[in-house]
């Protein structure tokens, strides 16, 4: 629902998400897709787990130049030393500090869709993609930190071509501390994390200033926006994007 931020807040975030409102009912689209390349999930022989992190997207990442990068492209479960050894391969290619793990996706969605869709469309709830105009109308409104890559999707021939690009968000923001019902000391092998978060409130401090979209370190599959994201997207009337305000906290 998009409305005014709470009474008082000096600042407002938004979970982005596809419209499941009637838009959404009148407008049932599927995609069978996946990103060019990934990292494996892990099977930890110390903590017992099999695990992977959900959200990890990078598609502006080009694994192509790498040596081994067929072993990129169909990512199973590996041991961890396996996934270390992986994982090393594309860290350089990171921006400094960028959160990986095993699951992480990068490069070009590839697939198959079929529509109708709007200006935005939700493969996941965690990959959203918008059609170019819709993209470069927010960058006219003065939209910072917008990033979309050119996908690789295939639709019926009967439909009109979708030219949708995927937007990459990186993860910024962090949970504050009372979000978590428990926290735990991650496995030292796998680095499983046992540490629950119940409820999205975001640390204040964390929030950057520089873009308008940007993702959680502790729970990257959510994409969060600022009240100007918002407003540009609502003032142009773009279809098929919902925005939900998240507690902040000091």
């Amino acid at each position: 629902m998009v409305g005014p931020c709470a009474r008082g807040r000096d600042i407002c975030l938004f979970r982005l998400g596809p419209d499941r409102g009637p838009w959404g009912r009148q407008h049932p689209y599927n995609f069978k897709v996946r990103h060019r390349w990934g990292l494996p999930g892990v099977r930890c022989g110390n903590c017992g787990q099999t695990w992977a992190t959900f959200g990890q997207e990078y598609p502006a990442i080009d694994l192509s130049g790498l040596p081994n990068e067929r072993k990129y492209r169909r990512p199973k479960v590996a041991s961890p030393e396996e996934y270390q050894r992986l994982s090393e391969g594309v860290l350089r290619l990171l921006p400094a500090g960028a959160i990986l793990g095993p699951g992480a996706d990068f490069g070009p969605l590839t697939g198959k869709g079929h529509g109708p869709f709007g200006d935005f469309a939700w493969p996941e709830s965690s990959i959203p993609l918008v059609k170019r105009p819709a993209y470069d109308r927010l960058r006219d409104e003065g939209i910072t930190g917008l990033v979309g890559v050119p996908t690789e999707i295939s639709f019926p021939a009967r439909e009109s071509p979708s030219d949708f690009l995927e937007l990459h968000v990186e993860p910024f923001a962090h949970l504050q501390a009372s979000a978590f019902s428990s926290r735990d000391i991650p496995c030292p092998l796998c680095g499983w994390d046992r540490s629950k978060a119940e409820r999205l409130i975001v640390a204040r401090s964390s929030i950057p200033g520089d873009r308008d979209l940007f993702r959680i370190w502790e729970w990257p599959a959510q994409v969060l926006a600022t009240e100007r994201f918002r407003d540009a997207a609502t003032a142009l009337a773009l279809a098929d994007i919902s925005f939900e305000e998240v507690e902040l906290a000091t």
